[in-house]
């Protein structure tokens, strides 16, 4: 019997119910596809098809590590802006900490969010219907999320209840791919080029280094890394110009290294951004002077509302909607509605740094 099939039989002991998947899981723990085969397996026993492996920080962009479902035009639009207003990245930006949740129930959590009002609309550009996550902590802020998409219907009760009764297998064999990755694999997901990794043991000897880690000492920040990695100011954080440099200590039983200590340098990411309806529409309305028409016209169409169903609800010509769009468009300086979702997010981060009775010019 293999290892990996001897921790199986660890893990299900008392698990309700017959999941051969987690065999396949399990297989791929401390191996390069272990994500891959993490994602594909639970979607089959959840009974989804589409899948994502996100990985958050709280210093950092989100990063895509397995994409089973998102166009590249979608992923790169989520990039660019979208992510700033994604509840999960919120979450581990606040330190918040959650096992297994839905989109929905996390805007439905948060009715004075803007994204409650924009929910619809937001989740179409995506492409996605109802999202349900599980998160798995790893260490230094990073977070681990395994996520499927229905693409029908909300999530039921009964698919969450049977996610949440996986959970803690999923976590700890999480945790046995980080044993088995440090160093030999080049520590799994954190192998790439977006995020440096340095380990060192308790006496401050290197035990793991990646290749960003070997650029990052190569560059103009290289006195700042050496005086930070051999000081005693691990927990705390340093900025280098668009990277943070952050370390902490891992605790004697870490599957890591006992006693040791980690160090990351990651690109800055902008806030995560959670405003009501009606302060992130004032800033735009104060920012770009909109008349209510306009401000109106942005409203309905940031809402997914197309130039017929306006005409509608306003009782406008066709015409005259498409003119006051038009309008709408060269105020804004955008050329389609796409451009509204970004405008909106960067005016609304603007505002928080304006007085009410100031108007950026």
């Amino acid at each position: 019997m293999t290892l990996q099939a001897r921790a199986g039989q660890r893990f299900c002991s008392g698990f309700s119910g017959p999941y051969p998947p987690l065999a396949a899981i399990l297989e791929q723990v401390g191996r390069p596809d272990f994500y891959q085969t993490l994602a594909s397996q639970l979607g089959t026993l959840l009974g989804c098809e589409h899948h994502l492996v996100m990985r958050y920080s709280q210093f950092a962009k989100p990063v895509f590590v397995v994409n089973n479902f998102m166009s590249d035009s979608a992923e790169n639009f989520y990039l660019e802006d979208l992510y700033r207003i994604d509840p999960l990245y919120g979450m581990v930006r606040r330190g918040a900490e959650s096992s297994v949740l839905t989109l929905r129930q996390t805007y439905q959590a948060a009715r004075q969010s803007l994204m409650v009002e924009y929910r619809d609309a937001l989740m179409q550009h995506a492409r996605i219907y109802d999202e349900l996550a599980m998160l798995l902590p790893l260490f230094g802020g990073l977070v681990i999320a395994v996520c499927f998409d229905t693409q029908s219907a909300p999530f039921d009760a009964d698919t969450i209840e049977r996610a949440l009764e996986m959970y803690p297998v999923i976590r700890q064999a999480n945790t046995l791919h980080l044993e088995r990755s440090l160093p030999g694999a080049g520590y799994g997901l954190l192998d790439g080029r977006s995020t440096a990794v340095m380990v060192t043991t308790s006496n401050n000897e290197v035990v793991y280094k990646n290749e960003a880690w070997v650029s990052a000492e190569n560059s103009a920040q290289r006195r700042d890394i050496a005086r930070y990695t051999r000081s005693d100011s691990h927990q705390k954080t340093i900025r280098m110009g668009d990277f943070v440099l952050h370390g902490h200590r891992l605790r004697g039983d870490s599957p890591i290294w006992s006693n040791g200590h980690i160090f990351f340098i990651e690109r800055c990411g902008a806030d995560s951004i959670d405003a009501d309806l009606a302060t992130a529409l004032d800033a735009v309305t104060r920012r770009y002077r909109l008349s209510p028409r306009e401000c109106e016209l942005f409203n309905m169409a940031l809402q997914g509302c197309n130039t017929r169903r306006i005409a509608q609800q306003l009782g406008l010509s066709i015409g005259t909607v498409k003119n006051y769009k038009q309008r709408l468009y060269a105020k804004l300086g955008i050329t389609c509605e796409r451009e509204m979702v970004p405008l909106l997010m960067t005016s609304l981060a603007g505002a928080r740094l304006l007085p009410r009775d100031k108007v950026a010019v």
